[in-house]
C-alpha cells in the first residue's frame, strides 16, 4: 500500500502530463506514491500519454470517464479509487508547486489529528501569479460568497491544491454536493465545522501547456453549490437548480412579454402564448446546459429531448394561459397575470420534464 495516492483530473492535458511525473518523482523521491489521473474523456490524445507512462511505471493508474464530467466529481471518483492512507488533490497544469507535498506530508504524519493541509495563495508567503483584476475579483467574490457555509479561519476555500485523510473524506463522501470544480469548498461546507485543517503558503503559478477550463459554466455551477449547502437540507438539490433556472426563465418570459405586449402593442394573449413558447425553448437549453448537463445528449437525442419537452410541457402552457387570462380579464396587471401564470407553468414543467424527458434521474 503506497503512503501517497496523488488525484490529479484531466481534460486535454497530453502536453503537461510528462513534465508533470518527472517532478513528481523527483519531489517525492523515497515515498511511497501513486498517481491517479482521471480523464474526462480528452480529444488531444491524454488517455494515450496516460497509457503509456503506465506502461513505464505501474505507480500511475487512471480512470477514463465516458459521458461525464466536471472537476469535483473526478476528484471524488479518484479519491474513492486509492490506495493510500493520505490523498492529495491537484492540478495537471503545472499551476500547483508539486514541491509543497513533502511539507503537506510531514504535517499530515506528525500531527494525527490534522484532517486537512490546504495549499493556500492568500497566507503569507503565497501570492497569485500574474491574475489579472477580473480573476482576482471573481476569486474575491467567490471566497465572500461562500464565507458563510466553511469553517472560519481558511483563507484560500477556492483552492485545488490540497491533502486529506482517506478516511475523513470518506466520512464526508454522503454529502459532498459533487457538481462544479470547487471540491474543497464542497468538503468544508459538508465538514459544517468539524475539520482540524492547516494551511501552507505557496505561489500559484503559470500554466504550462493547455487552456484554462474556468468558464461561465464553472460560475453557475459554484453559485448552485452555495444554495444548496445553504438550503439543500430543505429541499432536493435538483430541485435547487431547477428553480435557479426557472427563475432566470421569468426573467425572460417578462421582459418578452414586456417588448411585445408595451412595445409591440400585441395583444396580452398572444403576447402571453409567445412568450410562452419561446420560455420553452429556452428553458429546455438551459436545463440542459446547467441542470441536466450529465446526461450529455448526442444532437439526435437532443432533438428528440426538445420535442418531448415541448409535448410534455404543453400542459403547463395551457395552465400558464388559463391562469394568465383569467386574472388580466378581471382587470388584474398583465405582469401580474403574466408572472404567476408562468409560475404555475414552471412547475409543471419540472414535474414532467423530470419524470418524463430526464427521467432516471431522481431530483
Amino acid at each position: 500500500m503506497p503512503a501517497l495516492s496523488l488525484i490529479i483530473p484531466t481534460l486535454n492535458e497530453h502536453d503537461n502530463l510528462l513534465p508533470l511525473i518527472s517532478k513528481i518523482k523527483s519531489t517525492l523521491e523515497g515515498v511511497d506514491w501513486e498517481v491517479v489521473f482521471v480523464d474526462d474523456a480528452s480529444h488531444d490524445g491524454t488517455i494515450e500519454e496516460i497509457l503509456r507512462l503506465n506502461g513505464m511505471d505501474s505507480r500511475i493508474r487512471f480512470i477514463e470517464r465516458i459521458n461525464r464530467r466536471g472537476l469535483s466529481s473526478a476528484c471524488i471518483e479518484g479519491i474513492m479509487t486509492s490506495s493510500a492512507p493520505l490523498v492529495a488533490v491537484m492540478d495537471a497544469d503545472h499551476q500547483h508547486d508539486e514541491t509543497l507535498l513533502c511539507g503537506m506530508l510531514d504535517i499530515m504524519r506528525d500531527q494525527s489529528d490534522i484532517d486537512l493541509v490546504i495549499a493556500s495563495r492568500f497566507v503569507d508567503g503565497g501570492g497569485v501569479g500574474d491574475w489579472n483584476r477580473q480573476r482576482l475579483a471573481l476569486s474575491y467574490l467567490g471566497r465572500w460568497l461562500s464565507g458563510h457555509i466553511f469553517p472560519p479561519g481558511v483563507s484560500d476555500p477556492m483552492s485545488g491544491f490540497f491533502m486529506v485523510r482517506r478516511q475523513f473524506f470518506w466520512r464526508l463522501a454522503p454529502q459532498i454536493h459533487g457538481r462544479g470544480f470547487k471540491i474543497l469548498v464542497d468538503m468544508l461546507a459538508s465538514s459544517k465545522g468539524d475539520c482540524k485543517f492547516v494551511e501552507l503558503p505557496y505561489q500559484f503559478g503559470r500554466r504550462h501547456s493547455g487552456e484554462s477550463k474556468l468558464s461561465f459554466l464553472v460560475g453557475t455551477e459554484f453559485v448552485e453549490l452555495v444554495v444548496d449547502k445553504t438550503f439543500g437540507r430543505f429541499l432536493p438539490a435538483r430541485l435547487i437548480r431547477f428553480i435557479m433556472v426557472s427563475g432566470f426563465g421569468m426573467l425572460i418570459h417578462l421582459a418578452m412579454l414586456s417588448a411585445l405586449h408595451l412595445g409591440a402593442e400585441v395583444t396580452f394573449w398572444k403576447a402571453q402564448v409567445v412568450s410562452a413558447f419561446f420560455v420553452i425553448f429556452a428553458m429546455f437549453s438551459l436545463s440542459y446546459l446547467f441542470t441536466y448537463s450529465d446526461h450529455m445528449f448526442r444532437w439526435g437525442q437532443a432533438v428528440l429531448g426538445l420535442l418531448s419537452f415541448c409535448v410534455f410541457c404543453s400542459g403547463g402552457l395551457l395552465i400558464n394561459m388559463s391562469i394568465a387570462l383569467n386574472i388580466y380579464d378581471r382587470g388584474g396587471s398583465w405582469m401580474l397575470a403574466g408572472a404567476l401564470g408562468g409560475v404555475v407553468g414552471a412547475v409543471w414543467n419540472y414535474s414532467t420534464s423530470t419524470s418524463l424527458t430526464w427521467r432516471g434521474d431522481n431530483p
